[in-house]
């Protein structure tokens, strides 16, 4: 072998395997088709409200998830969301009607917002976002926020 074709017949090896251990670029992920999982998600989430079922509406959260009602102290974790809206679901109390304004995608992230509204006399509406993960169970909120538009006036 000639001297002089070692050095480039070693650096073209030495790219070869470089080129063949590079990292290959993350399979390109489809936001429409990920935005329609977190709309099934939420609809999970408004039927379990619509049911009164808190441990479904619970389940729609990640194990580490936050809640963050207004007015009040962060509400940590499933079981402890669970026990919220259980209070929350008592007597004649009526579901919320969740109208979704906009809802993003990135990766095994995402984000949905929008507006909620009680048709309890008299009728309270707020503002929500929520922040969603991609999880082995699907998409769940991670951490949710909301408020009130206004303060409801006290019952007498």
């Amino acid at each position: 072998m000639n001297r002089t074709h070692t050095p480039k017949i070693l650096t073209l090896s030495l790219l070869a395997c470089l080129a063949a251990c590079a990292p290959k670029p993350p399979a390109a992920v489809d936001a429409g088709t990920d935005i329609t999982a977190i709309a099934a998600s939420a609809n999970a989430l408004q039927l379990g409200f619509n049911n009164r079922n808190p441990s479904a509406v619970a389940a729609m959260y990640t194990r580490d998830a936050q809640l963050l009602p207004p007015g009040a102290p962060i509400i940590r974790g499933q079981d402890a969301i669970r026990k919220h809206y259980a209070a929350e679901m008592t007597g004649d109390s009526l579901p919320p009607q969740i109208v979704t304004a906009d809802t993003v995608a990135a990766g095994d992230w995402g984000w949905r917002a929008g507006t909620w509204r009680i048709s309890s006399l008299p009728p309270v509406s707020g503002k929500f976002v929520e922040v969603w993960r991609r999880s082995p169970e699907g998409w769940r909120i991670y951490r949710d926020i909301y408020n009130l538009d206004a303060t409801p006036p006290a019952t007498p």
